[in-house]
């Protein structure tokens, strides 16, 4: 029995900022207050180009391989439709997200025929993780077009299995280490988490990474804008980091 490595996922909704005075991108999204902020929220602005260069920092430690996923990546979701199955779909026009999947698929179809025309290949466990890793990172980024309206972007990471892990250090001296490291679980509904970003080069990146805070929808505004200020000041985030409140009349 083939062993399973599991595979994370946490969204980010992109805001439209070609509305009115950019509204939705000032303020968020009505619909993501309502629905993921039941006692009044916060909305975090990051810097995408900064996010993808975490990832890099997640797998490497002064140059060398550290943690090893089978893959992690910074993706944006395609939404399809049940009336047309073939097409993807984005708010934004100029994505090119149905582009960027329509070459993850033809990669799946020659890693397909690569491995059924090699039998060694068809045995070398590194080689089917990375097929099935491939599938995976496709599967993760599809959902149904009546989410459109988040305009997702996701962080996928997919943990190495053992025998991966095995095939790597067989070929590789730099330290290789299990990822991910530590699963924890949440203490809501029990679902299992991990840890991004701990070590201390990709603290110092995060920190730039976080542009803002948006403060929701809600009672005590002011008050709670004073309480995230001395946060952030505490944790070492520069005023450069903007915390402003959301002007959209909603209370919950």
């Amino acid at each position: 029995m083939r062993e399973k490595a599991p595979a994370y996922v946490t969204c980010f909704c992109v805001p439209n900022k070609s509305g009115i005075k950019n509204f939705e991108y000032l303020n968020g999204r009505l619909s993501q207050w309502r629905g993921y902020s039941e006692d009044a929220g916060y909305a975090i602005e990051f810097d995408t180009s900064l996010l993808n260069q975490l990832l890099v920092c997640e797998a490497t430690k002064d140059g060398d391989a550290k943690h090893r996923y089978m893959h992690g990546s910074l993706s944006a979701v395609a939404y399809y439709s049940e009336l047309d199955k073939i097409e993807f779909h984005r708010d934004n026009d100029e994505d090119d997200t149905t582009e960027q999947l329509k070459i993850k698929m033809q990669e799946l179809v020659s890693m397909f025929y690569a491995g059924k025309t090699d039998r060694k290949k068809q045995k070398d466990n590194v080689f089917m993780n990375q097929y099935m890793s491939k599938i995976g990172e496709c599967a993760a980024r599809i959902k149904h077009y009546g989410f459109h309206e988040e305009n997702e972007v996701r962080i996928i990471a997919f943990a190495s299995s053992k025998k991966h892990l095995e095939g790597i250090r067989a070929h590789n001296s730099a330290e290789i280490v299990s990822a991910p490291e530590n699963i924890h679980y949440r203490t809501s509904d029990n679902a299992p988490y991990i840890i991004l970003f701990k070590e201390d080069q990709c603290k110092t990146i995060f920190k730039k990474a976080v542009k803002g805070v948006i403060v929701g929808p809600g009672e005590d505004q002011e008050r709670r804008i004073v309480k995230i200020r001395m946060l952030l000041t505490q944790h070492g985030y520069d005023d450069a980091v903007y915390v402003r409140s959301s002007n959209i009349p909603y209370l919950t």
